[in-house]
């Protein structure tokens, strides 16, 4: 049997100081909806960066988290979406188009995500100077690899760029000796994807608390609270860019990891 799929428990137990179960303060405290289609989150769930990556990484002695060594025995599954049915103008030109945005959005991420207590809930800069070369590239092939510096309110964390394809990336949380080890375990995919007459700009994450001082109260609502920042502020510049954008009711699902089993299958062994 996967580790992913044991019986371990939390270390610091389930229960709330007030005897809730967590998912239940969850469910209540964050306005879970119905779970999505777990068919849709196959790909993201088993996703692991490629062996060429991996291999890369452990000469930089920076180690991916794997689901297998998560204490948290429920997945988080999320999903924050703007819709957008006319591209904005920007820098004044003609309106962009659907690979514009996505690209301007890619190297201004920083610049849609909200503030907390006057300090960014996070903010994504190169941990190296190798790291930065990939990441501005053109060359999707050449953004593999990079990984990325997030300072958060009152902590460090670092991602790797796993899959970069024309219409949508995926990060991959790291532990690096600068950073230390990410608060999450799992995948995170940013995308631009098409229904419709509409576009819809988006971010998803599959993840699980990495580790035992990592706090569900702390993590997770800040998560929300920076996801739904991207949500506000991407449609805010794109309405005031004479575009037209709505945000979509975020979906957040938190199940637990035996109910994933069937949909967990990696196609890339960890080295």
């Amino acid at each position: 049997m996967n580790k992913i799929f044991g019986n371990q428990k939390r270390i610091f137990g389930n229960q709330t100081p007030r005897g809730y179960s967590y998912e239940r303060w969850y469910q209540k405290t964050m306005g879970l909806l119905p779970a999505p289609r777990l068919d849709d989150w196959q790909e993201l769930i088993s996703f692991r960066p490629p062996v060429e990556i991996q291999q890369e990484l452990k000469t930089r002695e920076i180690h991916i988290h794997k689901f297998g060594e998560a204490l948290d025995s429920h997945v988080n599954l999320d999903i924050y979406e703007v819709r957008i049915s006319q591209f904005p103008k920007i820098d004044g030109n003609q309106k962009s188009t659907p690979e514009d945005f996505l690209e301007f959005f890619r190297m201004q991420i920083n610049d849609f995500l909200g503030t907390f207590f006057l300090m960014s809930l996070a903010k994504f800069t190169p941990l190296e100077i190798t790291d930065e070369t990939r990441w501005i590239s053109q060359d999707l092939k050449k953004r593999l690899g990079a990984v990325l510096h997030i300072e958060i309110p009152l902590d460090n964390a670092a991602v790797v760029v796993g899959l970069s394809e024309p219409n949508r990336w995926i990060f991959t949380t790291v532990h690096t000796q600068e950073t230390l080890g990410h608060p999450v375990t799992g995948n995170r995919e940013f995308g631009l994807r098409q229904s419709g007459g509409d576009y819809f700009l988006y971010t998803r994450g599959v993840d699980m608390l990495t580790g035992m001082f990592d706090s569900f109260y702390t993590v997770f609502p800040m998560q929300v609270r920076l996801w739904t920042s991207f949500q506000e502020m991407v449609e805010d510049f794109i309405n005031d860019h004479e575009g037209s954008a709505k945000k979509i009711k975020r979906i957040l699902h938190r199940p637990p990891k035996q109910e994933l089993r069937q949909y967990w299958q990696p196609t890339v062994d960890w080295i």
